[in-house]
């Protein structure tokens, strides 16, 4: 058994991401984790949006801003 303490196992309250985002130096991959984050993407990126796998491809100068409004929108970046 580890010795390392983490509050949010004790606690039993970890939150729950709704995006994970992932450097590529010059693209992200903005992976959606929860129905409401794929929803969201829907509704707010390009119709034209490049998928890799199951994430938004996003470029580097833009990925600052999207996660800004996922933030807004009171989304769960990890």
């Amino acid at each position: 058994m580890s010795s390392h303490i983490d509050t949010f196992v004790c606690s039993g309250s970890s939150p729950t991401a709704d995006f994970i985002v992932e450097d590529y130096w010059t693209i992200f991959l903005l992976r959606p984790l929860t129905p409401t984050a794929s929803s969201w993407i829907d509704q707010n990126l390009s119709e034209d949006l490049l998928m890799f796998a199951d994430g938004a491809v996003v470029e580097h100068r833009y990925i600052h801003e999207i996660v800004c409004a996922a933030l807004v929108d009171g989304l769960e970046i990890q």
